[in-house]
């Protein structure tokens, strides 16, 4: 019996030895986790639930933010730096980007279009961002393509990441730097779409009144396809809400355009090529005396092969497949489509580089260079002034400047360079963190 008691005393103590050991791991688990803020650099993070992956930063962590790093689904990363010297930038203004008057806090859709709030300096911002202020610079190309922010890192002081959270299908809340951002930026697009097809809207109008001009020459089935082309831009650019059958639609346009320009431009590159316009033939005697009758044949020469209304059917028909490439840019990004709406800027930049607008004043000169040295070889080839041969010469140049007028008038406007920089230089956003509740705040810097 006592061979028994020994071994029997020996597996309490063993028991109780362990009992003991798992209530003190449980105890220090357990005070670990109750550490105050000030003992926790982590402290305040609270996974709301298992499944969404969001985060609630307390207000003593954002204090404490060096920077917010956000990624997109291709893996490019945005990093929001926190603004230690407000003054530093106190210079530039910024606006606020709301939803319907409130901060961007909520889902954008379509007909409830965001806006742009007054101008505020820094210092004015800073006064409402006491968990801090978090700024990053680039391109609004490059910003708009964290529309679909992910992933949001806070990174603490000496550069330890406290928390990274992955989100896959993210709701916008207070807590979501990437999906505040995200919404930002989304709103910029609606906002920045809107305002291109207000521009383009005006730009139409003179079009429209070109080609009306034009309808004299019986061409009606070419200027019949510009029109058409016209009134379906100018009926998707009134549109409240727009999709992708109406960039479908732009994109057609486009093409016939295209087709129309081909016909004409292949004209006139014919009669450039082949010197038709100063086949006029010349008396060998006569035309020392007056060279006039000569200057009238070479003017109807031009308005025979009709150089100058194909020069302009050229022009309206480039100008068409410009605004409606624009068109297609301004209707993805109202629609939020920003990858797509930044591959369409791309397309526009190359289009508008090798488009016959941009070259016109080149070919311009081309194609009247050898009208004028004939015009002045006749003129000059005469014994005796002649006022009816100066007539004809000044004619024949006010026909060029007459078109030279119509490049400008279209060129002008300087809305296409506008858009292409607005997007190629750099924008400041500022994002405003919340760790009370209300909603975060988004600001973009503005040239105003």
């Amino acid at each position: 019996m006592d061979g028994l008691v020994v071994p029997l005393i020996v597996t309490v103590a063993v028991l109780a030895l362990v009992a003991a050991g798992v209530w003190l791991f449980m105890r220090n688990r357990r005070t670990a986790n109750d550490k105050s803020p000030a003992e926790s650099p982590i402290a305040g993070i609270k996974q709301s639930d298992g499944k969404s992956g969001a985060i609630q930063p307390s207000s003593s962590l954002l204090r404490m933010v060096e920077s917010i790093e956000i990624s997109n689904r291709s893996g490019q990363s945005l990093v929001l730096a926190n603004l230690d010297s407000p003054s530093s930038l106190s210079s530039k203004s910024y606006r606020e980007i709301t939803a319907r008057g409130t901060a961007i806090g909520t889902n954008l859709i379509q007909g409830s279009l965001p806006a742009l709030a007054q101008a505020q300096t820094l210092a004015e911002i800073a006064k409402a961002a006491p968990n801090g202020l978090f700024t990053a610079t680039a391109p609004l190309s490059d910003l708009m393509q964290y529309s679909d922010g992910t992933v949001a890192s806070i990174v603490m002081k000496g550069g330890e990441i406290a928390n990274h959270s992955g989100f896959k299908e993210i709701a916008l809340s207070v807590a979501n730097p990437a999906a505040v951002v995200g919404a930002g930026m989304q709103a910029m697009a609606m906002i920045s779409g809107q305002y291109y097809m207000d521009k383009i809207s005006k730009q139409l109008e003179g079009i429209e009144h070109g080609i009306e001009r034009l309808i004299g020459f019986h061409h009606d089935a070419n200027i019949g396809k510009l029109r058409s082309v016209e009134r379906r831009m100018k009926e998707i650019i009134g549109k409240q809400h727009v999709d992708e059958p109406d960039i479908i639609a732009l994109q057609s346009g486009i093409r016939e355009a295209d087709s129309v320009l081909m016909e004409y431009y292949t004209r006139l590159e014919r009669l450039s090529r082949t010197g038709e316009l100063t086949e006029v033939q010349v008396r060998t005697l006569r035309s020392h005396l007056s060279a006039a009758k000569e200057m009238k044949n070479l003017r109807a020469n031009t308005e025979e092969h009709e150089l100058y209304y194909s020069f302009q059917i050229c022009l309206f028909a480039s100008k068409l497949m410009l605004e409606s490439k624009k068109a297609e840019f301004a209707t993805r990004m109202k629609i939020g489509e920003i990858e797509k709406a930044t591959e369409a800027l791309e397309s526009f930049n190359s289009m508008h580089q090798q488009s016959f607008l941009a070259n016109a004043n080149e070919f311009l000169d081309d194609l009247y260079t050898p009208i004028s040295d004939k015009a002045e070889s006749l003129v000059g080839r005469q014994w005796f002034e002649s006022k009816k041969a100066k007539d004809e010469l000044e004619s024949i140049e006010a026909k060029k400047e007459h078109l030279q007028g119509h490049i400008g008038l279209i060129i002008e406007d300087g809305s296409d360079a506008e858009m292409i920089r607005s997007f190629s230089d750099e924008s400041e956003i500022l994002y405003l963190p919340s760790g009370d509740g209300s909603e975060p705040r988004m600001f973009i810097s503005t040239k105003e």
